[in-house]
C-alpha cells in the first residue's frame, strides 16, 4: 500500500447512519470514500474528506495530493454539495456547490498580509488616543459619587437605629443593605450615575459640548492657526512685511517666532478636513492632526523595525510605540511634540532604506530627500540637530569600522575605498546628507541654524542654569516642571520599566545584521551581552550606586566590543549601522532626559524600535529551533510564540488606556467663564499681568494682551512680575505694573545704555517706580524727581 494512503484519514459518515434509530440494517463498504458520490445521497449524510489535511503537526517536506486534480497540500477544499437545503425551504437545488480555495486565500495573505499586520498597531494607536475625547474618568467619578451617597444614607439610618453597634458590624449591615438597594433599583441607579457623569463632563466642556483644550501650549498654536486661517499669516498684523504679534510682551509686542510649522500644519489640515466636513471646528481638527501623525509615527517605527527583524519585529516595535507612556503623554494634546518624533523617524527610515540599495541614483535621491526633511524639521523644533548628529556619527563610526576591517586591502591599494561597494555608498550617503542638509537648513532657517547643529549638544548642561547667559536676570526655565532634572529610575520607568528596558538593550545588540546569515559565535555573543546587561540591573537591585555615565558606558560596551572583534578578525561582513544608531540614540537621549524629563519623548522611538527588534529576532530564532529541533509544525510554534510575546504588552496597554482615559483639560468652566467675563468687561487694549503659565489662555480665550507668557518667559519681564507677586508694598506693586504696562522693559534698557551696569540700572529703576505719577504740568506735587540720585 502507498505510504501516502497510510497517512490519510478518511471518515465516512455514511456508515454512521441511523445510529440512534432501532434499525439494524448495514450498508456495503465503499472503497472510494474520498471521491464525491455520484448517487443521490440523503440530506442527513455528511461526507468530510480529511485526505487533504495531512501532516499538520509535522515539518517534513510536502506530500503530493492524492486527489485527481493535483492540488497544494496547504489547500483545504470543503465540498458543500452534500449539505443541501439546510437554510432553504424551497425546491431542491441541483448541483449547487460552495468551494473555498484556501490556497488562494493563503496566497492573498502572503501578498497583502503586511498591510493587515501594520494596521493592528495603527488602529490601536488611534483607539488609545481617542479615549480622552469622551472623558471616561468622569464615569468613575460618578460611580464613586453615587455609591458613596447611597452608602452614606444607609449608614446614617443604621447609626440612628443601632447607635451602640460596633463599626465592623455596621459596615457589614451597610454592605448587605446596599446590595438590596442595588438589586431593587438597578435601572434608577444607572440613570443617576449617567446623569452625574454628564454633569462632571459639562465642567470640562464649553457651551456647545466641545472639550476644552487639555494643556497650556495648544492655545498658543491655536491662536496662530486661527490667524493663518483668517488672514493667511500667523501674526495679528504685518509689520515691515513680517507677521507681528501684538499680544505678546504688551504693550510692545514682538515679531512672530519662526517655528510656526505646527500652526501652518494645523491650519491647512483644518482647511482640508473642512472641505469634507464644513461644520468642523479648528480646535477639533487640531486633535485629529496629532492623532493622525501619531499614527504615522507608529507606521514609520513598523517600517524601521521590519528592516531589522522582519514583519514580526516591525509589528512588535509599532505596538510598543502605540502604547509607550513617554510618547502617549505628549501626543494626547494638540501640541507640537508629535513633530519631535515624526521627523526623526521619517529621516531615519529614509536612511535605513538606503542600506540595501545598490543603485547609486536611488541612494542619492533618497539621501537628498532625507536632507530636505531635516531642513524642514528646523521649522518645527529648534532641537532638530539631534537626528542630524546621530546619523553623521553613525556614518562616521561605520566608515571607521569598514576601513579598519579592510585595512590590509586599503594599505595595498588605496583605491579599494572607492572600489568596495559598502565603503563607496557610505561615503556617498555621508557627503550627500551633510551637504543637502546644509542647503535645506540654510534655505528654511538660515546658516546660523545649520552652524548651531554643531554646538547644540553643548546646550543641554546649561539649560537649567540659574542665570541666563549674558545678563543677570534669572532663568525662568528653572521653574518649568517638564525641564526638571530626571533620574535613571524615573527615565526607565517612563518608557515601561526595567524589564522592557532590558529587552530594548538586547534589541540594540540583535540589530547587528549579516548578509550571509548569523554565525554560531553571534548567538554566544548575544547571550553574553544579555548577561552583561542583566548584571547592571542585578547590581542596582543589590544597592550599588551606578552613575548616569556608568549606565551610558554600560550600554555602549557590548556594541563597541562586537565592532572591535570584527575589526580584529578583519571581518567586514557585518552591518552595524542600525545598532550604532540605536545605541547612540538611546545613550544621548537618556543623558538629555537627566537634564530635563521632557526629553524622554526623544527616547521613545529608539526604545520602541530596539524593543521590536529584540522580540522579532527572538521570535525568529525560537520558531526555527522549535521547528527544526523539536519537529513542531511552524504554524503551531509560531502561534504559541506570538501569544507568549504579546503577554509582554498587557501592562503597557492597560497603562496607556488608563492614562488616556484619565487625561483632563487644564481649562474648565471656572477658567472659561472668568476669561469670557474679562473679554466682555474690559477695554480692547487692556493688559493681563500674571505669571507666565497662563498667558496663552488669556490671549486665546479672553482675547487680551499679556505682559509675558510661555514663549517669552525668559525675558526680563519675569523678574518684574515675580517681584510684583512677592511684594507686600502696594505702592511698589503699582509702580511695577505702571512701568510694565507703559513700556515693558524699555525703562531698564534706557538706563542700561547710560551705564552698562545691570545692578546699577535695576537699583535706579527700583527707586524710580516709587515716584508718584503726575500728569504733565503737575510735577510740583508729591515726591520730587530730584530726590532720586542718578
Amino acid at each position: 500500500m502507498d505510504s501516502n494512503e497510510d497517512e490519510e484519514i478518511s471518515i465516512d459518515f455514511g456508515k454512521i447512519k441511523n445510529f440512534f434509530k432501532k434499525e439494524g440494517r448495514k450498508e456495503k463498504r465503499t472503497e472510494e470514500s474520498s471521491e464525491p458520490q455520484k448517487e443521490k445521497t440523503e440530506d442527513d449524510e455528511l461526507t468530510i474528506d480529511f485526505g487533504k489535511i495531512k501532516k499538520f503537526f509535522k515539518s517534513e517536506e510536502k506530500a503530493e495530493d492524492t486527489a485527481k486534480e493535483g492540488g497544494r497540500e496547504d489547500e483545504i477544499a470543503i465540498d458543500f454539495g452534500k449539505i443541501k437545503k439546510i437554510f432553504s425551504s424551497g425546491e431542491e437545488t441541483k448541483g449547487e456547490e460552495l468551494q473555498i480555495d484556501w490556497g488562494k486565500a493563503i496566497d492573498f495573505f502572503k501578498r497583502y498580509g503586511i498591510v493587515f499586520i501594520a494596521l493592528i498597531p495603527l488602529i490601536f494607536s488611534i483607539y488609545v488616543r481617542m479615549q480622552a475625547e469622551s472623558l471616561p474618568i468622569t464615569d468613575r467619578w460618578a460611580v464613586d459619587s453615587v455609591v458613596n451617597n447611597i452608602k452614606s444614607q444607609i449608614r446614617a439610618g443604621i447609626d440612628q437605629q443601632y447607635p451602640n453597634l460596633p463599626d465592623a458590624n455596621k459596615d457589614a449591615l451597610v454592605d448587605a443593605e446596599f446590595q438590596k438597594v442595588i438589586s431593587q433599583n438597578n435601572n434608577q441607579i444607572d440613570e443617576q450615575i449617567k446623569a452625574t457623569s454628564n454633569y462632571f463632563k459639562s465642567f470640562f466642556q464649553d457651551e456647545s459640548g466641545k472639550r476644552y483644550m487639555p494643556d497650556i501650549d495648544p492655545y498658543y498654536w491655536f491662536r496662530y492657526s486661527k490667524n493663518i486661517v483668517e488672514h493667511g499669516h500667523p501674526g495679528d498684523i504685518l509689520k515691515d512685511g513680517r507677521p507681528f504679534d501684538t499680544y505678546q510682551l504688551a504693550p510692545l509686542g514682538r515679531f512672530v517666532f519662526p517655528d510656526m510649522f505646527h500652526s501652518y500644519a494645523s491650519a491647512y489640515f483644518y482647511k482640508a478636513l473642512h472641505f469634507f466636513k464644513p461644520g468642523l471646528e479648528l480646535m477639533d481638527s487640531m486633535f485629529y492632526l496629532v492623532i493622525f501623525f501619531s499614527m504615522l509615527c507608529v507606521l514609520l517605527v513598523f517600517l524601521i523595525g521590519r528592516k531589522i527583524a522582519g514583519n514580526t519585529g516591525g509589528f512588535f516595535a509599532a505596538a510598543m510605540l502605540a502604547v509607550n507612556g513617554a510618547f502617549l503623554s505628549r501626543t494626547l494634546h494638540p501640541d507640537n511634540d508629535v513633530w519631535v518624533v515624526f521627523f526623526p523617524l521619517l529621516i531615519t527610515w529614509l536612511f535605513v532604506s538606503t542600506i540595501e540599495l545598490r543603485n547609486t541614483l536611488k541612494i542619492a535621491l533618497i539621501t537628498a530627500i532625507a536632507g530636505f526633511f531635516t531642513g524642514l524639521f528646523t521649522l518645527a523644533w529648534s532641537g532638530w540637530w539631534y537626528i542630524f548628529d546621530f546619523l553623521l556619527a553613525t556614518i562616521g563610526l561605520t566608515f571607521a569600522y569598514l576601513v579598519f576591517a579592510n585595512f590590509n586591502e586599503i594599505k595595498r591599494n588605496a583605491r579599494y575605498i572607492l572600489a568596495d561597494t559598502s565603503l563607496r555608498n557610505l561615503i556617498l550617503i555621508g557627503l550627500l546628507y551633510f551637504f543637502s542638509t546644509a542647503v535645506f537648513v540654510a534655505l528654511f532657517s538660515g546658516w546660523g541654524a545649520f552652524w548651531g547643529s554643531f554646538i547644540g549638544p553643548l546646550s543641554f548642561p546649561s539649560i537649567k542654569a540659574p542665570v541666563s547667559a549674558g545678563d543677570l536676570f534669572p532663568n525662568v526655565l528653572t521653574t518649568v516642571a517638564e525641564l526638571n532634572e530626571g533620574s535613571i529610575d524615573g527615565i526607565i520607568n517612563s518608557i515601561g520599566g526595567k524589564f522592557l528596558f532590558f529587552i530594548s538593550l538586547l534589541g540594540v545588540v540583535l540589530s547587528v545584521s549579516r548578509a550571509d546569515g548569523i554565525k554560531k559565535f553571534d548567538f554566544a555573543y548575544s547571550i553574553a551581552a544579555a548577561m552583561f546587561y542583566g548584571l547592571y540591573f542585578l547590581l542596582k537591585n543589590l544597592g550599588f550606586d551606578i552613575s548616569i555615565f556608568g549606565l551610558l558606558i554600560w550600554i555602549m560596551v557590548p556594541v563597541l566590543a562586537r565592532i572591535g572583534i570584527s575589526v580584529y578578525k578583519k571581518d567586514s561582513s557585518y552591518d552595524f549601522k542600525l545598532s550604532i544608531l540605536l545605541s547612540l540614540w538611546i545613550v544621548s537621549t537618556i543623558f538629555a532626559s537627566i537634564k530635563g524629563i521632557r526629553f524622554t519623548l526623544l527616547l521613545a522611538p529608539a526604545f520602541s524600535v530596539a524593543f521590536g527588534a529584540a522580540l522579532g529576532k527572538s521570535y525568529s530564532y525560537a520558531s526555527m529551533l522549535l521547528t527544526k529541533e523539536f519537529k513542531i509544525h511552524k504554524a503551531v510554534s509560531s502561534s504559541i510564540l506570538i501569544v507568549l510575546l504579546l503577554l509582554v504588552y498587557v501592562n503597557p496597554t492597560r497603562g496607556a488606556i488608563s492614562a488616556a482615559g484619565s487625561d483632563l483639560p487644564i481649562i474648565n468652566d471656572a477658567w472659561y467663564n472668568a476669561l469670557i467675563a474679562i473679554n466682555q468687561n474690559s477695554s480692547e487694549n487692556a493688559i493681563i499681568t500674571s505669571w507666565w503659565d497662563f498667558g496663552h489662555h488669556f490671549k486665546a480665550i479672553a482675547d487680551r494682551r499679556v505682559t509675558f507668557d510661555g514663549t517669552t518667559q525668559t525675558t526680563p519681564a519675569a523678574h518684574w512680575v515675580g517681584k510684583l507677586l512677592m511684594t507686600s508694598d502696594e505702592r511698589q506693586a503699582m509702580g511695577i505694573l505702571r512701568m510694565l504696562d507703559c513700556g515693558s522693559n524699555r525703562a531698564f534698557n534706557a538706563l542700561y545704555k547710560t551705564n552698562n551696569d545691570t545692578h546699577l540700572s535695576i537699583k535706579l529703576l527700583n527707586d524710580i517706580i516709587l515716584l508718584d505719577y503726575h500728569p504733565l504740568g503737575q510735577r510740583g506735587r508729591g515726591k520730587k524727581a530730584g530726590s532720586v540720585k542718578i
